[in-house]
């Protein structure tokens, strides 16, 4: 072509980036690109799912307790029940009965829920605490799992607590939150 330099391929692509990126400018497709997250922003998406992921994981735990598919966790239920009954019937037994010489000095409780590794040292009793918690809110008394250390050795023994006196963990008031 007479009059016309030829150019190389280089200058070609050169030259046709620089129309395309302007063109894209302009456009107003160009205004809804994707830009690429930062460091920082991919660290507070993964922080995100994360707690999503924790906060689904907390409820199904806590459903697991209020809608049992098990006979097992029925029967924990069931156990725990009957062992705040046993314990306000002493409680009562003792007012009556009982004076500031002659009285119930221990009320722990024997329970099959005492013998399950899973209530003695995780967070499991948590939520079955909080599941009695939420189906007898009239309860005057709150469960715990505790230590005994006799001279037979040291045991667990179911023990309650006047709910005025009880307070939620850090972790009972986190699921608390997010179970309301």
């Amino acid at each position: 072509m007479p009059g016309k330099q030829k150019k190389s391929v280089s200058q070609v692509i050169a030259a046709f980036s620089k129309k395309f990126t302007r063109a894209s400018a302009n456009s107003p497709e160009g205004l809804d690109k994707v830009n690429p997250l930062s460091s920082s922003q991919k660290m507070q998406q993964t922080i995100e799912e994360y707690e999503e992921e924790r906060i689904l994981a907390i409820k199904k735990q806590f459903d697991y307790f209020m809608t049992p598919f098990t006979q097992e966790v029925e029967q924990d239920e069931e156990n725990l029940v009957k062992a705040y009954e046993l314990y306000c019937k002493l409680v009562e037994v003792n007012k009556e009965l009982g004076d500031s010489s002659t009285r119930l000095r221990d009320f722990s409780l024997a329970s099959p829920l005492c013998k399950k590794s899973d209530y003695q040292g995780g967070d499991l009793f948590l939520y079955l605490r909080l599941w009695f918690i939420t189906v007898k809110p009239d309860a005057l008394f709150v469960p715990e799992i505790s230590l005994i250390t006799t001279a037979a050795g040291p045991s667990y023994a179911l023990t309650f607590i006047e709910k005025d006196e009880w307070k939620p963990s850090i972790k009972e008031k986190e699921i608390l939150q997010i179970i309301e």
